[in-house]
């Protein structure tokens, strides 16, 4: 509660959201597009370490795994 009534916090939906960038100048709305599109989007990242996963293949099919694997054991299979 303290922290809320000491930074104003405003409650955005999306269209409200994408209005608030575009009342931005074009260079701050050019920073933050470089910014959100700076990263590797095809490749999953591992939801408990927070690293890009690698694409694995075994005898059941291909598959992302963590690359800390045996110690993270997280994966999902891929539509391929």
């Amino acid at each position: 509660m303290a922290f809320g009534c000491a930074n104003p916090v405003q409650l955005l939906d999306g269209p409200g959201f994408v209005k608030k960038i575009q009342e931005l100048p074009a260079e701050s709305q050019t920073e933050l597009l470089k910014f959100a599109f700076d990263c590797d989007y095809a490749t999953p990242t591992c939801a408990s370490c927070g690293i890009k996963m690698i694409k694995r293949d075994s005898k059941r099919g291909v598959f992302w795994g963590c690359r800390n694997f045996p110690r993270c054991k997280s994966k999902f299979t891929t539509r391929e």
